[in-house]
């Protein structure tokens, strides 16, 4: 189904960590995590009004030229995507359900780079903010290392069952 192997995997992983109908905690997943994944996660803590993205793997940073771990995941998204971006993510973890989107990472250069990105719940004591996990994966090497990205064009989005069915309404457009 996927267009990476190294999708399938984080599916797996995330998977394999999950005891009876209980969701992955967050500490699992990070000790547990295969290191051919690691370097391609972001994950986030989902709270009332913003996205704070807690752990940014080592390719993302790369890619993004930029380590934003404790910032707002919202402002790196155009301001009239963040309100559908908040709310899709709070009904992935409500859910829960996954994410999958296929995309396309545009540079200022125009060159385009295909992507594949997929967002799994993890649990959470109800005290604290619901998480998410993201991996993103390139389904071609970038062109030129020194192209920086300008925006993501999403070619294909839904979500994705994970056991718990997915939501009764339909992803918010964020065209």
């Amino acid at each position: 189904m996927f267009h990476s192997p190294l999708t399938q995997l984080f599916l797996d992983h995330w998977r394999g960590l999950r005891v009876g109908d209980e969701l992955p905690t967050a500490a699992d997943y990070l000790d547990r995590i295969d290191p051919r994944i690691a370097p391609l996660l972001i994950m986030f803590d989902c709270g009332a009004v913003d996205v704070i993205i807690r752990f940014q793997g080592t390719r993302v940073v790369e890619r993004w030229r930029a380590d934003r771990t404790g910032q707002s995941w919202l402002d790196t998204k155009p301001p009239h995507k963040r309100a559908s971006v908040l709310a899709n993510m709070h009904d992935c973890a409500a859910r829960p359900c996954g994410v999958w989107a296929r995309s396309a990472a545009v540079a200022r250069s125009g060159a385009a780079v295909r992507q594949e990105n997929l967002t799994l719940p993890l649990a959470m004591p109800p005290d604290r903010a619901r998480r998410l996990v993201l991996l993103s994966t390139q389904l071609e090497p970038a062109r030129e290392r020194d192209d920086p990205y300008d925006h993501t064009q999403k070619q294909a989005i839904d979500w994705f069952d994970v056991g718990f069915g997915t939501p009764p309404r339909p992803l918010r457009r964020l065209d």
